[in-house]
């Protein structure tokens, strides 16, 4: 019987890492090379589209750093504004012709480590793996959550009074 991990979360930290690394190298061979800031839009952008408003609050990230984020992957040819059919004052994003592309070369560089996964680990265990990171997901993050890839920042608000409580009280004899 194998031994139980040492250290769990060091040992999700680098599996999760080594993940990362494989995917980027296998899109860079593809010939896209996406900011990690963009990875965050790219597995949570619909195939048919968003309204910024909706994206940014899946992203839970504001408005504006939402449409700076479209605007780079527009400048780098991933997605499009589009009018929305269903209101003509809006606008979806979408993917374009090269965002759809990179969506059929993430689904390659998927299939391929899990090709390498089931040959290392068997098909067994790999399913057995899959399911339990698929309930860990679900307790942790929730069923539905966005894949967010940098955490949020904590609101100015909610910092000055974390700081507020931290900071030592007048004549409590703290410097």
């Amino acid at each position: 019987m194998t031994q139980a991990p040492q250290d769990l979360v060091r040992e999700l930290l680098g599996v999760a890492l080594a993940v990362r690394k494989r995917i980027r190298r296998g899109l860079i061979a593809r010939g896209h090379d996406l900011q990690p800031s963009h990875t965050a839009v790219i597995p949570n952008l619909p195939a048919g589209g968003l309204r910024l408003t909706e994206l940014a609050s899946l992203l839970r990230v504001s408005v504006q750093r939402a449409g700076q984020l479209v605007h780079e992957l527009e400048l780098a040819g991933y997605v499009e504004r589009v009018a929305d059919a269903s209101d003509a004052r809006a606008r979806l994003v979408r993917y374009s012709a090269r965002g759809r592309r990179l969506m059929r070369d993430v689904a390659e560089v998927d299939a391929e480590l899990r090709r390498e996964l089931a040959e290392r680990l068997g098909e067994a265990k790999l399913a057995q793996l899959a399911r339990a990171i698929a309930a860990l997901h679900r307790e942790l993050v929730g069923p539905d959550a966005a894949l967010l890839l940098e955490p949020r920042a904590v609101p100015a608000q909610k910092r000055k009074r974390l700081r507020a409580r931290a900071s030592p009280r007048p004549g409590s004899g703290s410097r």
